[in-house]
């Protein structure tokens, strides 16, 4: 297995249903083998119905960890995958139809790297363009955040 994308949820079975109906569009190659883990982290809404309508449309497996947490679940979809890469998305995200096999090409262009990420924009209801409603506001003009990761090479 090339690839797990692994996607956990708590009572968001909406969410998830729009989140695995964008994974249908996704440009894989034929030749990249990939599957998609839901751990359904205790949900009691209708999680489980929502995988089993893209059972024929994805190569997806329910996985259910009954104790609650993100951290937890997402400990739970990494001890199940297959892939060589795991691809973590959040249930209330729309995938770029490009996204798994543009992280594919960065883990083989690099494959010393341990961690790849890139932009996410929020859906808003109401909201056209999410990050126009903070990001261009005159404060966050010029903000730069940094984080020390402790001494290189």
């Amino acid at each position: 297995m090339d690839v797990s994308v692994i996607i956990c949820t708590w009572n968001r079975a909406e969410s998830l249903r729009r989140c695995l109906s964008s994974l249908t569009q996704l440009i894989i190659p034929e030749e990249l083998n990939w599957e998609v883990l839901v751990v359904n982290n205790g949900s009691t809404d209708n999680t489980g119905e929502v995988v089993t309508e893209f059972e024929q449309l994805l190569p997806i497996r329910l996985i259910s960890e009954p104790k609650l947490g993100l951290s937890k679940a997402r400990n739970t979809g990494v001890e199940n995958a297959s892939g060589e890469l795991i691809i973590f998305f959040d249930d209330d995200v729309l995938v770029d139809p490009f996204c798994v096999r543009g992280f594919w090409n960065s883990a083989s262009a690099y494959p010393d790297a341990k961690l790849f990420g890139g932009l996410i924009e929020p859906l808003m209801d109401g909201i056209t363009n999410p990050k126009s409603s903070f990001l261009d506001d005159p404060f966050f003009d010029g903000l730069i955040l940094r984080k020390d990761l402790g001494p290189k090479g």
